[in-house]
């Protein structure tokens, strides 16, 4: 009974952690769909949604496509805890769906830089905007405390560097968006990739 009781509030403070961590890139984490396993290091989130805009956003307009949506049935992370650092952090992915369309920014983007590559060079030597680095620093960045969380960012950053990440059963399929010529009734060109 209390293995029981132990396991559902483990879940529910994880869930809200991970809520907090992942919050804008999975929609809707309950604790049921969360397994953790807190001496082996395990962590398993079943059937999450992942935000479109999330994946956007991260994406940004370098690439020609955008990621519409995306859910994942199995995410499940091993954090080796007694070799951190030493050992990779394994993340396994399983079903992974996407829905990516052309993205609009990259091509805004590129005409942009053709646009630039047509104007007459710019000949005014470039600002030094380095002269007053050392005033415009953040007397909060020398503190003990901004310290510790720039090492604390920093171990992360090192276990996040040797991270290994395999994905089974991936799923992108591709939809084009509708021409104005195209009414309503048609459908956008879709192409379906597995692998």
């Amino acid at each position: 009974m209390l293995g029981r009781a132990y396991a559902w509030a483990l879940r529910r403070v994880f869930a809200f952690a991970l809520r907090r961590a992942l919050g804008e890139a999975l929609l809707d984490l309950d604790a049921d769909q969360l397994d953790v396993a807190l001496r082996s290091g395990t962590f398993e989130i079943r059937d999450a949604a992942l935000r479109g805009s999330y994946l956007r956003r991260k994406l940004g307009d370098v690439v020609p496509v955008t990621c519409r949506e995306g859910r994942v049935a199995r995410l499940r992370a091993v954090i080796p805890w007694h070799a951190l650092g030493a050992e990779p952090i394994a993340v396994e992915l399983e079903s992974l769906d996407l829905v990516v369309g052309p993205n609009p920014d990259f091509f805004r983007a590129a005409k942009r830089a053709d646009d630039k590559e047509d104007d007459p060079p710019n000949h005014l030597p470039p600002e030094n905007e380095n002269e007053n680095e050392n005033e415009n620093a953040s007397p909060a960045a020398t503190t003990p405390v901004a310290t510790r969380v720039a090492a604390v960012r920093d171990a992360v950053r090192e276990a996040v560097r040797g991270m290994t990440v395999r994905a089974a059963n991936v799923r992108v399929r591709f939809e084009a968006t509708k021409t104005q010529a195209e009414d309503a009734t048609t459908n956008a060109p879709v192409a379906l990739l597995r692998f």
